[in-house]
């Protein structure tokens, strides 16, 4: 899709800012195409390695969370399966309707088609490329100048919460097209015709990335930018509401695919059943956040793979925005007087308040007002917001210095010539301020220094960006008073680089790589492990004291780093070599394997026996080399019969089955509903024969010589169905949290399938909703304005 940004319509609710080019300006060569060339530069000088595939991301939850799902989703896709069920973490548990596992993301196509481990880091790099030059055009659209759309989009691209979101690839996929959904529904509801579903499909792209958070934010920026317009739309605000209402209906109706399996999984799961507990003071930003926006390290705690953390919060490394590109947003609050430069103000005060959690007092009141807020559990997040409009806010400041810059030595009105002196004044005075603030800070960090915080590094750090806000305003004024092109362009390159390299710079090691082959070689210690688990024969465990010491245990060395969590199984490292396990890194679990799971280790040094006997735990971490594993032989296979059924209450199951006495091979536990169904009083054992398993499929036949119980240790879900003989017959709920079902005397198949009506229902109004925006864009179809 091209766009000609910067032609005015007269429809449009945003009009673009006065800007007469000087001859020879950088503004004027930084064309799209030329600015998307200067933005890829600038991504190879920042991540070279990344780049030409030596190298790939590692940091937290890019090596535990983001690459396995991906290598996961890459193994069902060769295989020519939908990933809709995934049986090697947590006993079992849905996959495409996890909200970040991007399966039917268009984009995915890059590390689906091209081999890993390196077409993922290329995949979030792409989204940075794609998100600097998005903020480009949205930049240049709403100031129609080409300087301030620069700033915009490396602002935007290198900012410190973007690079932060690279260890996530649905949130920086979500991230780099937030620009461009702004960007095409802000089109639609002016121009309407055929602006109407290029919307719809960059929107429903967006949604497809599984990111909630980001696009909620997407949506109230458009909510923001909406209302702004409405006020000065009088004569067409139905035919703007329309439009827009009919972008947003639509979205959802081709995103129904993934939303509607992700409903039905948020419904059941544990965010559902805690959501009053849920997002009220964990992983806020510290008080004294506020000071990192300008002394970007000030009690910020090195970790040993280099990379600063705040130590009150984990969700990012940074929210950094640039104290360069801060003070020019703070300019163009003040001094551009225009509707959307309100509306992005208050958005940007609002998200720096929210973000501080309880400490903020908004957050909290807001909280007991709307519970839902509790699905977003760390209020850290409401920051993306303000990362959001201050480059945008940026280019406001940059596009009336640029028109300024213009008017000099040509006579102009003597109130726009009051207006331009007062832009002057206003950005010395924002200098100054920040110089204040940073000094002050600054002596802070020395008189009272945080807990591991590196005082000198802190000093460095501020010192650097006092000569980067020292540097801002000078090229500005250099700019506007040049007497030469080639010199005013030379000081517009400047600042450009300036702002690039105070945001690369501000957070040293903010990214750390690996050797890619570190994701690929075998693991001897899981080659060695006797007997192996498979999916369908049993299972790994991590104990409690590995879990424990994974969590605050990790070297400087990161090949080392990523051999150890692949050898340990860690979090969703199992993937990678397709060790089924108990447990797993996500964001919505079924609650009742959840409280089965959290149960099985009573203490630090311990095991419920039978517990783990029940989920086939084949082997378990060694408690004195963690990266050891111990084989257990009393394990059961996870289709088993013989049991006498028990008929008890959710929490009356729990503690049974938390009792030394309960024996899983000889009682199972289903609920009081099945007391009328289950006509079976004592123990029958049957054969299990000939099992196979796939992903979402499982068949067995049994021989019983009477009804029996067969119970399966595999994650109740209520799409799994049964059927035997091809009948279809009630599953149960087992042990609380898994599956039985009852077969009669005699030889039976039996087949478990998982079956998403959510799915197959989202699939047709994805396919519709698709083939009607397709038909409505292609030749020859008339595009109504109205």
């Amino acid at each position: 899709m091209t766009f000609k940004m910067a032609e005015v319509n007269p429809q449009e609710a945003v009009p673009a800012e006065k800007t007469a080019v000087p001859a020879g300006d950088l503004a004027d060569w930084l064309t799209p195409a030329r600015f998307a060339l200067l933005l890829l530069l600038l991504i190879l000088a920042a991540f070279p390695e990344l780049v030409f595939g030596a190298k790939t991301f590692l940091f937290r939850d890019y090596s535990l969370f983001g690459y396995p799902l991906a290598h996961y989703h890459r193994e069902c896709f060769w295989r020519g399966e939908i990933p809709l069920w995934n049986p090697l973490n947590n006993s079992g548990i849905p996959f495409v309707a996890q909200w970040n596992t991007m399966v039917f993301y268009p984009l995915s196509l890059v590390y689906l088609l091209l081999p890993m481990p390196w077409s993922l880091g290329w995949f979030c790099l792409l989204h940075l490329f794609l998100g600097g030059l998005g903020m480009y055009y949205l930049a240049w659209r709403w100031t129609s100048n080409r300087l301030g759309a620069s700033v915009a989009g490396i602002a935007f691209a290198f900012s410190g919460l973007t690079l932060a979101c690279l260890i996530w690839p649905n949130n920086i996929a979500a991230l780099g097209l937030l620009p461009w959904v702004c960007l095409t529904v802000e089109r639609a509801w002016n121009e309407g015709g055929r602006a109407i579903p290029k919307a719809i499909l960059v929107g429903a792209t967006q949604m497809l990335s599984g990111a909630p958070e980001v696009i909620l934010f997407t949506w109230v920026l458009i909510g923001a930018i909406y209302f702004s317009q409405m006020w000065s739309a009088h004569q067409r605000r139905w035919q703007l509401s329309i439009r827009l209402g009919l972008v947003l209906f639509l979205v959802a109706c081709l995103a129904a695919v993934q939303l509607l399996p992700f409903l039905d999984l948020l419904h059941h799961s544990h965010r559902e059943a805690n959501v009053a507990d849920t997002g009220t003071t964990s992983w806020s930003m510290p008080p004294w956040g506020w000071a990192n926006f300008f002394v970007p390290l000030f009690r910020m705690t090195k970790s040993s793979m280099g990379v600063f953390l705040q130590p009150s919060q984990g969700w990012t490394s940074s929210y950094y925005l640039g104290i360069g590109v801060l003070m020019l947003a703070l300019v163009a609050i003040w001094r551009v007087r225009r509707e959307p430069v309100w509306a992005l103000g208050s958005l940007l005060g609002l998200s720096a308040i929210l973000a501080l959690g309880d400490a903020g007092h908004l957050y909290k009141w807001l909280h007991q007002v709307f519970p839902q807020m509790g699905f977003m559990r760390y209020p850290v997040k409401l920051i993306v917001p303000a990362a959001c409009v201050t480059p945008l806010l940026a280019a406001f400041a940059v596009a009336r210095w640029h028109v300024a810059a213009s008017e000099r030595g040509i006579p102009i009105p003597p109130s726009e010539a009051k207006a331009t002196q007062q832009l002057q004044l206003t950005t010395v005075v924002s200098a100054v301020i920040g110089l204040f603030l940073i000094t002050a800070i600054l002596w802070f960090s020395v008189r009272f220094p945080g807990e591991n915080e590196h005082t000198g590094t802190t000093l460095i750090n501020g010192l650097t960006r006092a000569v980067i806000l020292l540097g801002v305003p000078a090229l500005l004024f250099a700019a506007a008073r040049a007497a030469r092109p080639s010199w005013r362009s030379s000081f517009q390159g400047g600042l450009l680089l300036l702002l690039w390299l105070d945001l690369i710079s501000h957070s040293p090691n903010q990214n750390p790589v690996v050797e890619a082959r570190a994701y690929q070689i075998s693991v001897p210690a899981l080659e060695e492990m006797t007997p192996r688990p498979t999916p369908g024969h049993s299972r790994a465990a991590l104990s409690w004291r590995t879990l424990d010491r994974f969590q605050h245990t990790l070297t400087s060395n990161s090949f080392d780093n990523l051999l150890g969590v692949r050898m340990g199984l860690y979090d969703n490292c199992n993937l990678l070599d397709g060790v089924p396990k108990i447990d797993g890194f996500y964001s919505l679990f079924i609650p009742q394997e959840q409280q089965v799971r959290f149960r099985i280790f009573p203490s630090t040094n311990s095991i419920r026996p039978a517990l783990a006997d029940f989920l086939g735990v084949s082997q378990i971490s060694s408690d004195e080399r963690f990266l050891e594993w111990q084989s257990r032989k009393t394990w059961m296979p996870l289709i088993t019969s013989g049991q006498t059924p028990e008929f008890r209450a959710a929490d009356q199951t729990v503690e049974s089955m938390c009792s030394p006495q309960f024996d899983p091979r000889k009682v199972v536990f289903l609920p009081l509903e099945a007391r009328s169904r289950v006509k079976l009083t004592n123990a029958v054992a049957a054969k299990i024969l000939n099992q196979t398993f796939s992903a979402d499929r499982i068949v067995f036949e049994v021989e019983a010589s009477a009804p029996a119980v067969i119970v399966i240790a595999q994650t109740y879900y209520h799409l799994w169905t049964a059927r035997v003989d091809r009948v279809p017959t009630s599953l149960w709920r087992a042990n609380h949290a898994f599956q039985a079902i009852q077969v009669t005397a005699g030889h039976h198949r039996v087949e478990l399938a998982y079956e998403d009506t959510n799915f197959r229902a989202g699939a047709m109004i994805s396919a519709a909703t698709l083939l009607a925006c397709l038909g409505f864009l292609m030749p020859g179809t008339r595009a109504s304005r109205s």
